[in-house]
């Protein structure tokens, strides 16, 4: 069974709060070991006053801490870049576009990473630069 909750965003997300993991279970009113095991994924079962307790206590939404039944990743995000993922969703759509350039690019500039991403045209990179 899949896990509920992405272990490295609860992790992020409680570091990105200054909380260990002490702290986030005394504020979600939960066990410390629930959210040692969450963050371990050793626990796959979870019930949903736990999830959204410790939404609360993240000051985030459920879905910020919900896993997606998708493709298994390669490897999971470290913990700086799972913490800003969500906050780039909240940057206006032309921020959006500029921050996936310079990803692309970077990207791009990676030689192991060629490969892997899809070649734009002039005008489709000239659209996404447009405020």
């Amino acid at each position: 069974m899949d896990p509920v909750i992405e272990a490295a965003s609860l992790r992020a997300l409680r570091e990105l709060r200054g909380y260990d993991q002490r702290e986030l279970a005394r504020r979600a009113g939960i066990s410390q070991s629930i959210i040692s095991r969450l963050e371990r994924c050793l626990q796959a079962n979870l019930d949903a006053a736990v999830l959204v307790a410790l939404a609360r206590a993240l000051g985030t939404g459920v879905d910020a801490l919900l896993a997606t039944p998708t493709e298994p990743r390669p490897s999971p995000l470290v913990s700086e870049l799972a913490v800003v993922m969500p906050e780039l969703g909240q940057l206006p759509d032309a921020d959006q576009r500029r921050v996936a350039a310079v990803l692309r690019a970077y990207l791009l500039a990676t030689p192991d990473r060629k490969p892997a991403l899809r070649r734009e045209t002039h005008s489709d990179v000239d659209n996404d630069m447009r405020p």
